[in-house]
C-alpha cells in the first residue's frame, strides 16, 4: 500500500488504490492500514470506495479516533451533514481536540450556536 500511495501519477495511485481495495481482506486488516486506504482512496478522489472502506473498518475497530474522523471526512465531503456529525462526534469523544471539523459541520447544517459550543470546548 505504500508504494501505491508513495506513486506521483494521480491517476496511477488512484487505479491502485482501488485494486487493492478490491482484493482487501478488511476482517484481517488493522486499523492504520483501513485507514489508510479509505483515507487514500478519498484523497485520490474515490469517495465512494472511501466510504465503503471505512464504514467497514470502523465497525471492525468502532472506538479508533482516525477512522471515525476519516469517515466524517469522507460523509462531509458527500454533503451527508448528518452522518458526518455523528462520526465526527464519535471522534470527539474518544479524543476531543479532533472537534474542529464537527464545529464547521454543525454550522454548515444551521446550528450555529452548538458549533460556537464545540470550538470554546477546544481552548
Amino acid at each position: 500500500m505504500r508504494t501505491t500511495l508513495d506513486q506521483a501519477d494521480q491517476a496511477a495511485r488512484l487505479a491502485g488504490l482501488q485494486a487493492l481495495e478490491t482484493t482487501a481482506k478488511v476482517d484481517e486488516l488493522g486499523a492504520i492500514s483501513l485507514n489508510l486506504l479509505g483515507a487514500g482512496l478519498h484523497d485520490a478522489g474515490d469517495s465512494a470506495r472511501a466510504e465503503s472502506v471505512l464504514r467497514a473498518a470502523q465497525q471492525r475497530h468502532p472506538r479508533d479516533v482516525s477512522i471515525n474522523y476519516a469517515l466524517g471526512t469522507v460523509l462531509a465531503k458527500l454533503s451527508r451533514r448528518d452522518e458526518a456529525i455523528r462520526f465526527y462526534t464519535a471522534a470527539r469523544s474518544i479524543r476531543p481536540d479532533t472537534a474542529h471539523e464537527l464545529a464547521h459541520a454543525l454550522e454548515k447544517r444551521g446550528d450555529s450556536g452548538e458549533a460556537i459550543a464545540v470550538l470554546r470546548d477546544l481552548k
